[in-house]
């Protein structure tokens, strides 16, 4: 089977970090490639361009700056590939299944999907947190660190190494929030999952080897551990020069 994964970024200069995580926990028996593309794109230039890799199954990574363009794009796939597998995943479409859920939306993965996007893949039966117009698993799914530091780097793809210093980097030390803002939806994710000390050191000892320039890190809060969070800055006071990092913290 050929998997397509994909995405419609806000600007070229932004990677999506979702798609390479699903690409390191792909499942080789299959063909995987990784196509982005930007919401500024012609809908029919991306049609075409993923018409070419001619997919058996797609996959869509959905925020809220995507989402209505996703749906249309789906629409126009499948005029030209009617049998074409197409799955959304993301926080867009976590929440808001029934919304995406049209009849050119064959299934919907929430919430986590390293794990339950390749179940999808191989026709598993069952699967958690999998949205279709015959199943419905609303149960929320949550990818065990310790698996996400064994596989391959996201951070470090080859087809990604060129384009370093001509790119936002984004890095997560962590998942969920300790926080309960009513108005976001990070709140829904109460329990923080800290990627070690050990794996986020190893993974900037290399990132100084390439040519990056801009570092965004996606963690809710960085600074809700903050002898943690003070132990990173520290490591990173000492990068190599030239380089910005961009935090969210509390303030306070």
């Amino acid at each position: 089977m050929k998997v397509l994964l994909t995405t419609l970024n806000a600007r070229y200069i932004h990677k999506n970090l979702a798609l390479r995580w699903l690409y390191v926990a792909r499942d080789k028996r299959h063909e995987t490639v990784l196509k982005e593309f930007t919401i500024n794109d012609k809908l029919e230039n991306i049609v075409d361009s993923i018409v070419e890799v001619n997919p058996d199954l797609i996959g869509f990574s959905c925020y809220i700056w995507n989402g209505e363009k996703t749906l249309k794009l789906a629409e126009m796939i499948k005029e030209k590939l009617k049998d074409v597998d197409i799955v959304l995943g993301g926080p867009e479409v976590s929440y808001q299944y029934d919304e995406y859920l049209t009849p050119d939306i064959n299934g919907i993965l929430l919430d986590e999907g390293e794990i339950t996007f390749w179940q999808y893949v191989n026709k598993k039966e069952n699967i958690n947190g999998l949205i279709t117009h015959d199943y419905r698993n609303t149960a929320r799914i949550k990818t065990d660190i310790s698996y996400l530091e064994n596989l391959e780097s996201p951070y470090l793809l080859d087809f990604d190494l060129t384009e370093m210093d001509k790119r936002y980097l984004y890095v997560e030390t962590s998942r969920g929030c300790p926080y309960k803002c009513k108005y976001c939806m990070a709140s829904l994710d109460n329990r923080i999952r800290d990627f070690s000390l050990e794996y986020l050191f190893d993974l900037f000892d290399k990132l100084e080897k390439t040519s990056v320039n801009q570092v965004k890190f996606l963690d809710r809060t960085f600074n809700a551990n903050k002898k943690r969070s003070l132990q990173i800055a520290e490591r990173l006071i000492g990068f190599k020069e030239d380089v910005s990092f961009q935090f969210e913290v509390m303030a306070d």
